[in-house]
């Protein structure tokens, strides 16, 4: 059993710990605003297919986006989250079919011949599920190495508890961030690598990438909200 009011606080504590890191925090359902403001970011990645309304459906239906802003306006933090009902489908046959939109472009990589099903994990993974990506701090000034990385999990965390109780949340991240602990600090509860064994449009071999996911309870586990019904008994008189 979640408890909605202990998500709330969480999310407020979140908010806290951003506003102390002179982050101020606003939310989105507006792709078209994201695409832009993530065209005008200097130095960061292009915007992923799966949160391109250009390419796919993507609103405030089945997703949410959210800024940190300094006291310039500048954006300095970004973190996005969109619900998928997965049916009679798994995960891994999920990827698969949406490849060319989970794909994030920071290289080139022959989707058709890539390789998906090699973590078994994802064949148990079924559903409605959340993919949360996107993730982007500013490398200039203090905001990297203090605390903002488990602000933009968190509020991936209580946000999709709030809006859509999934049965799972899940991303990936490259070998090179996973050594450096990246799940730990955006606060996963597992890990798996080869999730995704993307091969490379030059020749040059694989880039794998390792997936990591929560279940409801994890996810509630991690947001303090997680209760746990009791029966009680009447004593026999």
């Amino acid at each position: 059993m979640i408890n909605e009011l202990k998500v709330v606080r969480f999310l407020t504590t979140q908010e806290q710990k951003a506003s102390s890191a002179g982050v101020r925090i606003e939310m989105s359902t507006d792709f078209v605003h994201l695409q832009k403001l993530v065209d005008r970011l200097d130095g960061r990645d292009p915007l992923s297919p799966i949160f391109d309304w250009r390419k796919n459906p993507v609103g405030p239906e089945n997703a949410f986006w959210i800024q940190g802003v300094n006291d310039k306006g500048d954006c300095v933090l970004l973190q996005a989250a969109r619900v998928d009902d997965l049916g009679n489908r798994n995960l891994a046959q999920h990827i698969a079919e949406n490849r060319d939109l989970i794909h994030t472009p920071y290289f080139e990589a022959d989707t058709k011949n890539s390789i998906f099903d090699e973590c078994y994990h994802l064949e148990r993974i079924t559903g409605r599920v959340v993919y949360a990506g996107e993730t982007w701090i500013c490398p200039e000034g203090p905001y990297r190495g203090g605390g903002l990385a488990s602000v933009c999990s968190g509020f991936a965390f209580g946000l999709s508890l709030l809006r859509w109780r999934p049965d799972y949340m899940y991303g990936t991240a490259t070998h090179a961030l996973m050594v450096r602990g990246i799940a730990a600090k955006y606060g996963y509860y597992h890990q798996h690598p080869r999730g995704l064994r993307w091969r490379r449009a030059d020749g040059g071999g694989n880039v794998d990438e390792w997936i990591v996911w929560m279940d409801l309870k994890d996810l509630a586990d991690a947001t303090g909200s997680l209760e746990r019904e009791t029966t009680h008994l009447a004593a026999d008189r």
